[in-house]
């Protein structure tokens, strides 16, 4: 959302900057405020449209039916009230003046909200109940995302000037690989924030065994983690050997057999060189690495900074 925020910011400006030619003008006024309003009530109507359907939409991402929605309804409006307005000269300029007015407010402060959420800090909202008790649904925080690094633009999630590498133990905020969609996502071009726990990281050998976590051969303990059933699943067994386990996992097979494939035995894995394996700390209810495969670095967005609400779950997290 941050990039669509800049380029809506840059979008504005332009604007903007040719309106500030005209301002002065009362001919040039008269001859342009009709365009120059219904286009100002098409940015208006956009953002309400985005609001309402970010709010009813939840946990989905907005509705850009909504929007296109909104910003018609709100072109047609303006440009009626543009009509209405039109013999009135007096009153005509000083409505351009303060559709002018918000104009520059709007773009400078869409550009800093979009930059800062690129790359400094960013609202989250729990989505699911794979992170409990650690998260609870609805939870809201605040993702540190320059610790591991700024991102750099068109650069493929390329970061420059980390703090510190990922660790395991860590839980992160990243943006769901291809693998984790389903194809009604995909075939929308849905794209969706995941938060989970970092379990490994490049070089790391993974493996379940009865619910259990082995990393590097050794048992973990993980106090955080909660089972909500005592079913074991079986270990799947249709792959001739640990190579083709392997190749199947990278690729993200896993994810369209259904949790009973390998949520309480999975491999043994090697996690690639620059990529995680993460999982939910609701073991037995995250839809996570185990699934869709090893988390490329690209896709890693930050790190919770603390929750914010509600007022009671209030927590800050060690960075």
């Amino acid at each position: 959302m941050e990039g669509k925020l800049i380029l809506t910011a840059l979008g504005l400006l332009i604007f903007a900057r040719l309106l500030h030619r005209i301002k002065d003008d009362p001919h040039q006024i008269a001859r342009y405020f009709l365009p120059v309003h219904a286009l100002f009530g098409l940015f208006v109507g956009g953002f309400l449209g985005f609001f309402i359907s970010l709010y009813a939409s939840k946990p989905e991402p907005p509705s850009s039916s909504a929007i296109l929605a909104g910003a018609i309804i709100g072109l047609v409006f303006f440009a009626l009230y543009g009509l209405i307005l039109r013999p009135n000269q007096p009153r005509l300029e000083k409505v351009f003046k303060t559709d002018y007015d918000w104009i520059e407010t709007s773009w400078s402060a869409l550009l800093l909200a979009g930059l800062i959420m690129y790359w400094v800090i960013q609202a989250f909202e729990i989505p699911s109940g794979s992170m409990r008790q650690t998260f609870l649904e609805g939870d809201h925080l605040f993702v540190n995302k320059f610790i591991y690094g700024f991102r750099v633009p068109f650069s493929d999630g390329k970061r420059i000037l980390a703090l510190r590498k990922v660790r395991r133990g860590d839980i992160v905020i990243f943006t769901a690989p291809p693998k984790a969609y389903t194809a009604e996502e995909r075939s929308r071009h849905i794209t969706k924030d995941f938060v989970k726990r970092c379990i490994a990281v490049g070089g790391d050998i993974v493996e379940v065994r009865q619910k259990q976590l082995y990393l590097n051969g050794q048992l973990v303990t993980e106090p955080y983690v909660q089972f909500v059933d005592n079913f074991v699943y079986p270990a799947v067994n249709f792959f001739r050997n640990k190579n083709d386990f392997q190749k199947a996992w990278e690729e993200g097979s896993f994810a369209e057999l259904g949790y009973g494939s390998v949520r309480d035995n999975f491999g043994p894995v090697v996690v690639p060189t620059g990529c995680y394996l993460v999982m939910g700390d609701n073991r037995d209810r995250s839809f996570d690495s185990r699934f869709w495969g090893p988390l490329p670095d690209k896709y890693l967005k930050g790190k919770p900074l603390f929750i914010y609400w509600p007022p009671k779950r209030i927590r800050f997290f060690p960075q």
